[in-house]
């Protein structure tokens, strides 16, 4: 069996260990985010041999784990998403400059104090802004503020009253919808420079979500000045994120069929659905799943994971015929770790449209594989 959980974080370790200790599932889609899937790991999962693949968790932690290889990542990690946020940091750097007219600018790193902002966090330690390192005394302490918060926390007054204070030209926020309704929007809400000086954004993908809609929806200004890094389909898996897509939008036609994690949890779905195929006939458990799971991209025979392709791919594999299952963003193919392989990064902003804005991408993408950018950023119309 297979079981979806979504659970709050007071409730997150019981309700794990229910699935695993009353239900005994051999397997479990989420949690969502990187500390509770490191959590969940840590203290439940792994000692019960069960398998665990998170949807959305980034943390490269994760891959780090004494796992007896149980847990699994389906989206890059923030180590592999950093080069093309260190990028965009230093695109925005010069025109803001000559906009603004300083030689210096100030950034501010807000981010979750816990495994899924630490990453990002360390992800941008290299990074060179106003054209010396992070950590030089120009930047770090005096234009550069590096402000962790608590997600538990309820508000963020403190941290609110500190980012205003300093009057950042632009925030990199690292978080959940936490982010967007106890910093973000209260930061725009308190600003009180003068016309022109509001900051730019950039964001994660866990960011990526309804709360985000909510902010800029009649605030065309504010809209533009947010992008964000996430993982975008490559070239192979567009028709099956379209499908999914498509078929989302069909069953629920009044909800967003693009928000972060949703072509993930598809593809974790398929993922384990197709791993106790391949176990043809053989006991059913976290560990024996976790071992066949490399065999969904061992190559020959690519197969999309599109409802009308599930008979071919149980025959193939209750076969035993090499198969490389195509997922929504990329081939279903990871390292010896559980961290997904290949795929794409893009720069995504907020276009509108009658009114309403979506998610789209600015054109600007960066392959995990060859590590080469590509694209020109336009501005989400």
């Amino acid at each position: 069996p297979l079981v979806l959980v979504s659970c709050d974080e007071g409730q997150l370790l019981r309700a794990a260990g229910h699935l695993v200790t009353d239900l005994g599932v051999p397997a479990i889609v989420g949690p969502n985010t990187s500390q509770d899937t490191l959590d969940v790991s840590n203290k439940v999962t792994i000692a019960s041999g069960t398998l665990v693949m998170s949807p959305t968790a980034v943390a490269s932690s994760i891959a780090d784990l004494l796992d007896e290889n149980l847990t699994w990542q389906m989206v890059p990690t923030d180590v592999q998403r950093a080069p093309l946020m260190r990028a965009e940091i230093n695109a925005l750097e010069q025109p803001l400059r000559t906009a603004r007219g300083r030689k210096t600018l100030k950034l501010a790193v807000i981010y979750r104090d816990d495994a899924l902002g630490q990453g990002t966090r360390v992800g941008l330690n290299s990074l060179m802004f106003n054209g010396a390192a992070l950590s030089d005394p120009m930047n770090l302490g005096t234009n550069v503020h590096i402000l962790p918060y608590q997600p538990n926390q309820t508000g963020q007054v403190a941290m609110v009253e500190s980012t205003l204070k300093f009057a950042p030209d632009i925030i990199v926020l690292a978080g959940t919808a936490e982010a967007i309704t106890q910093v973000l929007v209260p930061v725009e809400r308190g600003w009180t420079g003068p016309a022109g000086s509001r900051p730019e954004y950039l964001l994660i993908d866990s960011l990526k979500g309804p709360e985000l809609i909510d902010a800029v929806t009649g605030n065309p200004e504010l809209r533009r000045r947010i992008r964000g890094t996430g993982a975008k389909s490559a070239m192979r898996s567009l028709s099956v994120n379209e499908a999914c897509r498509v078929s989302y939008a069909t069953r629920h036609p009044n909800e967003a069929a693009n928000l972060f994690g949703m072509g993930s949890a598809y593809d974790a779905t398929y993922a384990v659905a197709y791993g106790i195929a391949a176990l043809r006939g053989r006991s059913i458990s976290g560990r024996s799943i976790s071992q066949v799971l490399p065999l969904l991209g061992r190559g020959g025979t690519e197969i999309e994971l599109q409802s009308s392709k599930v008979l071919s791919a149980f025959r193939h594999l209750t076969e035993a015929t090499p198969v490389t299952i195509i997922g929504t963003s990329a081939p279903l193919v990871w390292d010896e770790h559980g961290a997904i392989l290949g795929g794409t990064i893009e720069l995504w902003c907020i276009s509108e449209a009658s009114g309403r804005p979506s998610y789209d991408s600015s054109g600007i993408t960066y392959d995990l594989q060859l590590g080469r950018t590509d694209g020109v950023y336009v501005q989400c119309p």
